[in-house]
């Protein structure tokens, strides 16, 4: 059963149409990660942890894109995928930003560190706020009500 396109709303469009860019892209890179990691795995023994590494963000991007392009499809299981993922971004990052806040204060050069250096630090706030307005989106009554 598909959604009539009437109903569909160009937030999830347009959302779904970012997520399958950005993950094909991820994809991509990780692809060249792992190519180089095996090349060079013999010649420098860290080589084998990037191609682990790189491996493992290949098959989650794999499966993100798989995942935007059902949200595209507007299937309900990769509205909660998201939905989680998104909620899940915004806790991380206002951890880290806490944690990158402490860092700054109580570092024993504090004082010399440059103010612009303090106000990026505002950047995984922002960060957080953008995720769990996603989050909260996907979560609504309107775009739940197009999901099958």
């Amino acid at each position: 059963m598909s959604v009539p396109t009437a109903n569909r709303s160009t937030f999830i469009t347009i959302l779904s149409w970012f997520l399958i860019v950005g993950s094909s892209f991820n994809i991509l890179t990780n692809g060249a990660q792992v190519i180089i990691g095996s090349m060079l795995e013999d010649t420098y023994p860290i080589m084998r942890l990037v191609f682990i590494v790189a491996g493992v963000g290949l098959s989650v991007n794999a499966g993100l894109l798989f995942a935007a392009c059902a949200l595209l499809a507007r299937k309900d299981w990769a509205r909660k995928i998201f939905a989680f993922n998104f909620g899940l971004g915004a806790v991380t990052s206002v951890i880290g930003g806490l944690g990158l806040f402490a860092f700054l204060l109580f570092s024993s050069q504090a004082e010399s560190l440059p103010d612009s250096l303090f106000a990026a630090a505002a950047v995984p706030f922002a960060m957080a706020a953008l995720f769990a307005w996603l989050s909260r989106q996907l979560r609504s009554e309107a775009i739940r009500a197009e999901f099958v």
